[in-house]
């Protein structure tokens, strides 16, 4: 089985899918994680695959809206 599970946001909605990933894993699941180009680099030092979101969330926070 393979499954997408998609963090959107910061890290502390990443590092939440990457622990599920991890358990997900060890019961034989193919996983990859969708999130931020922000997370490219971790998600891939874990092992999992990324699937990128393309937005870049540092920029957006720093952004003025309004």
């Amino acid at each position: 089985m393979r499954v997408l599970l998609h963090a959107w946001g910061s890290r502390g909605d990443v590092q939440p899918m990457l622990a599920l990933a991890h358990a997900l894993r060890a019961e034989g699941v193919d996983v990859a994680l969708a999130a931020a180009t922000d997370f490219t680099d971790e998600i891939t030092q874990e092992g999992f695959d990324h699937e990128v979101v393309d937005v870049d969330l540092a920029a957006l926070s720093d952004s003025v809206i309004g």
